[in-house]
């Protein structure tokens, strides 16, 4: 469509176009190239070495790259095998299937010759050649259990640093970096030394600096173990019983039972992990994507589904990194970092579709600017002061496929909206009533505002009010503001003093 003064025109790109193209105009001089970025709107690990990539203008061959910090891939034909872009939702050169060893924890970033685009990702992917059983965190580097090895794996490109076989008869079982010094069968293991639990439920201690076999303690129950973690504050190591999901307490020195702890998870493969506070123990499994918290009387203290983060293919290992966050491996050869403590908002429950259509609602960055200073704009109406305000005005806002119900979340801080509002597209002017608003899309400025909400600290509540900011579902053209108590609660929680 041309400007009617000739001076610019405008060109609808067909979703199938990619690469760098010279165009030529019919009665000009003026011969542009076309250049068509990628567009990425998801990505996902979507089975044992297979890493999906959905979006549109992706580029077969052509030197084609696919960026995971240190490591890089080039698609270098058409008969590569590493790299395979498809037609798989609604044109061509809309996923890549890319079959890759290893990749580090990092943005993805793919690049064509029309252009490059990044997209966050929560994942890593070791050269394992077997099942993760387990996994252990330190520094900036996680163990796991892969074919009897133990392995160190560095978080920045997934290759493996050393491989120690120093347990015999070592498949499945539970794996822990000591943080604490273990008298284990009378000898002393010092902090940072390997803690393996075989699925026997004998407990190894191995030196993480050479390998060496530092202790072997034989526990007197036969327990069929999928994790093991030792707390100093009881004095005794948790291992995780598959065949009656039961935690036991064992005795370090003598390898006795000190007691059972009742698990309400399906265990078939799964794991222990100790709380950073070493105050409660963490357990998770294939089964599922929940993971429970338990303190030590056996209560279940808090519970959240890793797989609204990503999290896919049955949870094998767990452990913390140094900043809180859960690091989960999987049957897909996978390790992922998420947040225990990621608050989603849902659709209402007779609205969720069977089915979900991409609406990249957000190709036009300018819509979520608006948004956001719009939400920022209403919490400031609402008496939220300064310093608050400047907290919101510094969040990032991202997006991404979130799945069948879920409009929103947060984590690291960042806000997390799905791409196409649970499968009904994005409303992003309510309050004028314009076209934007059509029925059955989602109001983004109040999803905005909801998620604004858990960055200032408020919960999300089931019951009540369903019409108040932080209930945790919302209806289509439903528009949702901050009320003072809101104000007043996020207030207290920044400045408990006053």
């Amino acid at each position: 469509t041309a400007a009617a003064d000739g001076t610019s025109a405008q060109v609808n790109v067909p979703l199938s176009f990619n690469g760098s193209n010279p165009w030529i105009i019919l009665g000009s001089a003026f011969n542009p190239t076309l250049q068509i970025v990628p567009r990425l709107i998801h990505a996902q690990v979507d089975g044992v070495n297979l890493l999906r990539i959905d979006g549109y203008g992706f580029e077969e061959g052509s030197g084609s790259t696919y960026s995971f910090g240190q490591n890089s891939f080039s698609d270098l034909g058409f008969s590569d095998t590493e790299i395979d872009v498809i037609f798989s939702r609604d044109a061509d050169n809309d996923t890549v299937l890319a079959y890759l060893d290893n990749y580090g924890l990092s943005d993805l970033i793919v690049s064509t010759s029309g252009g490059s685009s990044t997209i966050q990702t929560n994942w890593l992917k070791p050269n394992a050649s077997d099942t993760l059983y387990d996994i252990a965190f330190t520094n900036d580097h996680v163990w796991i259990i892969d074919s009897g090895s133990l392995r160190k794996v560095r978080l920045q490109d997934g290759a493996t640093i050393v491989s120690y076989q120093a347990v015999p008869g070592l498949s499945s079982g539970g794996l822990q970096v000591l943080n604490a010094p273990l008298d284990l069968a009378g000898v002393s293991i010092p902090i940072g030394s390997l803690l393996v639990t075989r699925s026997d439920g004998d407990l190894f201690a191995v030196s993480a600096d050479d390998g060496q076999l530092l202790a072997h303690l034989d526990t007197d129950p036969f327990i069929n173990a999928v994790g093991g973690v030792y707390s100093a504050s009881q004095g005794v190591v948790f291992i995780l019983d598959s065949t009656n999901n039961e935690i036991h307490a064992i005795g370090p020195n003598n390898g006795l039972s000190q007691g059972l702890l009742s698990v309400p998870l399906e265990i078939t493969n799964g794991s222990l992990a100790l709380d950073p506070s070493d105050d409660s123990i963490w357990i998770a499994t294939d089964e599922s994507g929940d993971v429970v918290r338990l303190n030590f009387d056996g209560l279940e203290v808090q519970r959240f589904d890793a797989s609204l983060q990503g999290v896919l293919g049955g949870i094998t290992g767990i452990d913390f990194n140094d900043a809180g966050y859960l690091l989960a491996s999987t049957r897909r050869n996978a390790i992922y970092l998420v947040d225990p403590d990621e608050l989603p908002l849902r659709l209402s429950p007779q609205y969720v579709l069977s089915s979900i259509a991409y609406f990249p609602s957000f190709a036009n960055q300018d819509i979520v600017h608006w948004a956001k200073t719009q939400a920022v704009g209403i919490w400031s109406v609402a008496g939220l002061p300064s310093e608050l305000l400047a907290i919101l005005s510094a969040v990032e806002i991202r997006y991404a496929n979130l799945g069948s119900s879920l409009l929103g979340l947060i984590t690291n801080n960042s806000i997390l909206l799905d791409d196409d509002a649970a499968g009904l597209g994005w409303g992003y002017d309510y309050d004028n009533n314009s076209e934007e608003s059509a029925n059955g899309t989602i109001d983004l400025v109040s999803v905005l505002l909801h998620e604004m909400g858990h960055i200032l600290g408020l919960d999300d509540h089931s019951a009540g009010a369903s019409s108040s900011l932080m209930f945790n579902k919302l209806k289509p053209r439903e528009t949702r503001r901050p009320s003072a108590q809101d104000v007043d609660k996020a207030i207290a929680i920044w400045n408990p003093k006053n």
